[in-house]
């Protein structure tokens, strides 16, 4: 798993000068050091292994993962880029991670583009199946966020000062008694004359502004582990992940204790279901739902969607959680689902992922649900997200104050600008007679809705393909109750079939090339416009409800076989299936606009008078009348104009 979930806490830093090492020990050491989990330490000891001899391969991509791990991506980035040109072949996934980077900086068209070139180079080998996966839904993602206008609502986001944050940390915070903001950290303490770094929990009390946060007595806190901390139902109970900071000792479990304004009592271990052997559990978070108390939580283990999903239990007795079930694969991805906080007024669970079209690292996402059916999880925006690492989201509804943390740049850091997390703070929009927070709302509310409106002529025009002579092969009719999306699940999977036939009797190089031209033709316009007219329908949706009133004008358009008369009744089915598209879409919303004049097409079947004179007539030349990129992009209806009124 990345570093943000696993090794928060192996900051026991050390200073390796490499003076009187050799290079075989230098390396030693940093293997075993990146083995338990210290990436800074290991990415210290390979730096000097390289000075010692700058063309050792393995050790310079060992590096870049070092650096990745300890989240300096700037170095990271520019490390990897130079693997993957060097020395694809043998380091692939140097190529995979030279486009998380460029995401993770929020280069969202590099990032795009190097994603393609990672799948375009590795799709069929099987071990790479996960990247395989990801690199695909990263690059349309990465491709919808390039376009997308930045748009940060102003909610007063504040990073909390040095009373509270550190140079090296901070995690899970939350208000106890709506006042004191209790939170985790891994810093540097003072014991007599040395410095040592230990994880700790501290309280900032209320009306103590300008006093350090204090650590709460350790005593019950092992060395050796990191620790995090979450609120109970009860005024004085908490639950504690503890987590080896040495990734060989064990695996992070989940404890219950009881808390003082100074103290807390005896870890005792959580007994059922929660804490499995061989696994991690960790970002527990105690909620009631329907009379009974239900423990949140993340884990690795068996029987989930991904990496670390999001499960639930039950609570039996004080220590007893059974029937632990996983969240589901609306909340869970093939990736990673950790921090969840559930806020039962509103039946609205939030958690962060690095799935879920993210800005990049973990974004916070919200559903809202009652734990056997979840809706889809939506971003909660900028300024909360970024694309850096955002999570551990909460808030407290008696004083109003929402937290997450983040290692975005602008905080505190001891190593590089994106090291460490920050709690960050911002007042929720509730307030009961609040003139000034409802004219925020308003502005907010009228700046997504502008923002909407750019995103949709963003949109256009927007080119949606068919295969040959679908819908309805042969037909005479201008009418099809064939729906758009049936037709793009057939396109789809004739990829490869289009990849045989264009490339078919070609060698090496133009081989290669065309293999290409496909795997673009596919992934950028027949599958990335099929992913755009969704946000299509959903902006046209959104602004429809609220009170806009929209005109499209469609255009339809077919390769030149066959007559210019079948033509233009294939391009008139072509219209059709689109509109039972949007007949269908989100229970019918569209046919209503429609039906109600909201939402207004004007349409046009041109056949193939539009088309190029290039493309082949020959049917008996498929490579080049039907399986050709020119003779694809010749088959499309075409969103040309968006009016918003």
């Amino acid at each position: 798993m990345k570093a943000l979930a696993t090794i928060f806490f192996s900051l026991l830093v050390f200073s390796f000068s490499g003076n009187g090492q050799t290079i075989s020990e230098l390396i030693n050491a940093a293997d075993k050091e990146f083995e338990s989990g210290n990436f800074y330490a290991a990415a210290d000891l390979y730096s000097n292994a390289l000075t010692k001899n700058p063309n050792l391969k393995q050790v310079r991509y060992q590096y870049a993962e070092a650096l990745r791990m300890s989240k300096d991506y700037q170095k990271a980035l520019s490390i990897y880029r130079k693997i993957a040109t060097d020395y694809e072949e043998e380091y692939p996934l140097s190529r995979f991670w030279h486009a998380e980077m460029l995401k993770y900086q929020g280069d969202y068209k590099r990032a795009s583009a190097a994603y393609f070139k990672f799948y375009k180079s590795f799709r069929t080998i099987d071990e790479l199946k996960y990247f395989i996966l990801k690199a695909r839904y990263e690059k349309e993602v990465c491709e919808m966020l390039a376009i997308e206008p930045v748009f940060q609502e102003p909610i007063g986001l504040s990073l909390l000062d040095t009373m509270v944050n550190s140079v090296y940390g901070e995690f899970s915070p939350f208000e106890m008694d709506s006042a004191n903001l209790v939170f985790s950290s891994f810093r540097s303490i003072q014991k007599g004359e040395k410095t040592i770094f230990q994880s700790g929990i501290f309280i900032s009390k209320e009306g103590q502004d300008s006093i350090k946060a204090q650590m709460l007595d350790t005593g019950n806190l092992v060395n050796g582990f990191h620790y995090s901390v979450s609120p109970g139902l009860a005024s004085n109970e908490v639950f504690i992940t503890r987590c080896p900071i040495n990734l060989e000792d064990g695996f992070c479990e989940i404890y219950l204790s009881n808390f003082n304004m100074d103290s807390f009592s005896e870890l005792r271990r959580l007994k059922g279901g929660v804490n499995m052997p061989g696994s991690n559990s960790r970002h527990p978070f105690l909620t009631r739902f329907k009379d009974q108390e239900v423990l949140l939580f993340s884990s690795d283990r068996p029987g989930g969607f991904g990496r670390h999903d999001i499960w639930y239990c039950q609570r039996t007795d004080s220590l007893d959680f059974e029937d632990c079930m996983n969240a589901g694969e609306i909340i869970n991805s093939i990736d990673d689902e950790i921090t969840p906080f559930y806020y039962p007024g509103d039946t609205l669970l939030y958690f962060s992922s690095t799935w879920h079209k993210s800005y990049g690292g973990f974004d916070i996402f919200q559903s809202s649900g009652e734990f056997t059916k979840w809706e889809t999880p939506s971003n909660l925006g900028r300024p909360i997200n970024s694309s850096y690492d955002d999570l551990y989201y909460n808030f407290n509804t008696s004083s109003r104050n929402a937290y997450f943390v983040s290692n975005r740049p602008g905080g505190l850091a001891f190593e590089n600008e994106t090291c460490c997390n920050d709690i960050y703070s911002y007042p929720l929009p509730w307030s009961a007679n609040d003139s000034l927070r409802e004219q925020q709302r308003i502005i907010a509310y009228q700046r997504r809705i502008e923002q909407n409106c750019n995103s949709l002529r963003l949109l256009t025009p927007l080119e949606l393909y068919f295969p040959n002579d679908l819908p309805d092969p042969k037909s005479q009719d201008t009418t099809t109750t064939s729906n758009y999306a049936g037709i793009m699940e057939v396109y789809l999977q004739q990829q490869e079939k289009y990849i045989s036939v264009y490339s078919r009797g070609l060698k090496r190089k133009k081989k290669q090339d065309a293999e290409d031209e496909i795997l673009n033709l596919f992934m950028d316009d027949i599958e990335g416009n099929w992913n755009k007219l969704e946000m299509f329908c959903l902006l046209t949706e959104n602004l429809i409800l609220h009170d806009k009133t929209i005109a499209l004008t469609i255009k339809a358009y077919t390769s030149p076989l066959n007559s210019a008369d079948y033509n233009k009744k294939l391009a008139k089915r072509r219209i059709a299936s689109l509109m039972n598209y949007f007949a269908t879409h989100n229970n019918g919303s569209l046919l209503h606009n429609i039906e109600n004049g909201s939402l207004r097409i004007n349409s046009i079947a041109f056949g193939e008078s539009e088309s190029s004179g290039k493309i082949s007539d020959d049917l008996r030349d498929k490579r080049n009348s039907i399986y050709s990129p020119a003779a694809a992009r010749a088959r499309k209806i075409t969103i040309e104009a968006v009016e918003i009124k």
